[in-house]
C-alpha cells in the first residue's frame, strides 16, 4: 500500500484522513466521498480528491471504508467527552 500521501506509516495515514474527514461528515455523511476530499485537507494537500480506486486500496472495498469514518467519528465524540469531564474537575 502505498502510503505517500501522509509520510507516515500505513495505519497513522488512515487515522489522519479519517481524522481529517469529520468536518466533511455534516455535509457529506459517512461516506467514500469525505474520505476522498479528506486528502485535499492534508498538510500539503492534493490537487484532487481520491478516486473510488484510491479509497478502496487505503480503506477497504465497499463498507468498510464507511466503518473506518464511523470508527473514527466514535473516537473523537470519546475523546472530547474525556476533555469535557477532565476541565469540569
Amino acid at each position: 500500500m502505498d502510503t505517500s500521501l501522509c509520510n507516515v506509516p500505513a495505519v497513522t495515514c488512515l487515522i489522519f484522513c479519517a481524522k481529517l474527514a469529520l468536518p466533511l461528515i455534516k455535509t457529506h455523511g459517512f461516506t467514500r466521498e469525505a474520505l476522498s476530499l479528506s486528502v485535499l485537507s492534508l498538510p500539503t494537500p492534493l490537487t484532487h480528491p481520491l478516486p473510488d480506486v484510491n479509497v478502496t486500496a487505503l480503506f477497504g472495498p465497499g463498507d468498510d471504508a464507511y466503518r473506518t469514518l464511523v470508527h473514527a467519528w466514535l473516537d473523537d465524540a470519546r475523546h472530547k467527552m474525556k476533555e469535557e469531564v477532565t476541565e469540569k474537575m
